[in-house]
């Protein structure tokens, strides 16, 4: 075979993967070679194991559908933002509460231990505990602190040792990291084992078993702010489990029990709450759901919907919400386009795209 020894400098994000394989839509492009012209264009390859995703940028290299073409590809795993990052994509930090004290675990890429994680509506930024709180063992007189002690002992009744609190997990300081933290939040949620919402402001209740609300408290539920942020969106959709809870820490009940007031509330149909896969649902029906939804940041209207479509791109603060919105819609079209070039050239040519390989 032609080995070309070109390095492609730009790669698309991975867009799944299951246990032991995965499939690339890898966009290759040589801006020093002209012969790489005509390789603007989608690809797909099967990867006997993905590239360890606890480096920024690898060197991999793949056989294509042309027999007698190889290219060296650089994985770029931020979809074209900055590869230097010190922290990997996807790595994530967990919570632990040993005797009363938190502490967050180093970056985990791999044999990510079950963890619950928190949804929740933030305060004021002065009022909720921050990644340096955690470091340095400060924080504890803040309001949001009673947020992360639920969670904390909610987890430990459900025997999970681990929890993921967005306020103190992610170094919000790290430009890099919180990019980072935003293209995966979908799936960190989705691989939660239980998802607990802490709705501040519901009434307490007496019978936690009853899964017939009563009007003391489904009034405020129906009216919670939580369903109207933007964020909390893909908190409800992704993990399996989702279970709601009063700031006095009863439980509601979860979205299966309470899935008929949900649907009522959000407008979302049923089968989305039930983890159906969310591409079934079209383009301007998933926008919809997030209609009334409200985000601190303009731009996070556009930004809190990657999960929700499944696709990855680069934030930039300050381009407004109708330019985010843009690039969103854009970036949705031509994941749609790839995947139906992908369908196409399989169609044609099924024996050459069985079988790529990896080195």
């Amino acid at each position: 075979m032609t080995k070309m020894g070109h390095e492609a400098v730009q790669s698309r994000q991975l867009s799944a993967w299951s246990s032991s394989l995965a499939h690339a839509s890898l966009l290759l492009s040589c801006p020093t070679c002209p012969s790489f012209g005509s390789l603007r264009q989608p690809y797909t390859a099967t990867f006997q194991r993905p590239p360890h995703p606890s480096r920024s940028s690898q060197l991999i290299r793949v056989y294509l559908r042309d027999p007698e073409l190889q290219l060296s590809v650089i994985f770029c795993p931020q979809s074209f933002a900055e590869c230097d990052s010190e922290t990997p994509l996807e790595a994530m930090r967990l919570l632990r509460c040993d005797d009363g004290k938190l502490a967050l675990t180093t970056d985990l890429v791999d044999d990510i231990p079950p963890y619950a994680i928190l949804s929740h509506t933030w305060g004021p930024d002065t009022e909720e505990v921050t990644f340096k709180d955690v470091v340095n063992g400060t924080g504890q007189e803040k309001v949001g602190y009673s947020k992360i002690r639920f969670c904390a002992d909610q987890a430990r009744h459900d025997s999970l040792q681990y929890f993921w609190v967005d306020t103190c997990c992610i170094d919000k300081s790290n430009n890099n990291e919180l990019h980072a933290a935003i293209n995966s939040m979908f799936r960190w949620y989705q691989n939660a084992a239980r998802c607990y919402v802490y709705l501040g402001g519901i009434p307490a209740v007496n019978d936690e078993s009853s899964q017939q609300p009563g009007p003391a408290w489904e009034s405020a539920f129906r009216a919670h702010r939580w369903f109207t942020r933007g964020w909390t969106l893909q908190e409800l959709l992704a993990p399996r489990s989702v279970e709601f809870f009063t700031q006095d820490h009863r439980r509601l009940g979860d979205k299966k029990t309470l899935e008929q007031q949900i649907c009522e509330i959000t407008g979302i149909p049923k089968q989305a709450l039930r983890n159906y896969d969310l591409g079934q649902f079209g383009t301007d029906e998933r926008f919809r759901w997030a209609d009334t939804r409200q985000t601190r940041l303009e731009e996070d209207s556009a930004y809190s919907l990657l999960g929700i479509f499944g696709v990855f791109m680069p934030l930039i603060y300050g381009e407004g919400k109708a330019h985010a919105v843009r690039r969103l819609r854009r970036e949705i079209a031509d994941a749609a386009s790839r995947d139906n070039e992908i369908e196409h050239q399989r169609s044609i040519q099924p024996s050459s795209l069985s079988m790529p390989y990896l080195y």
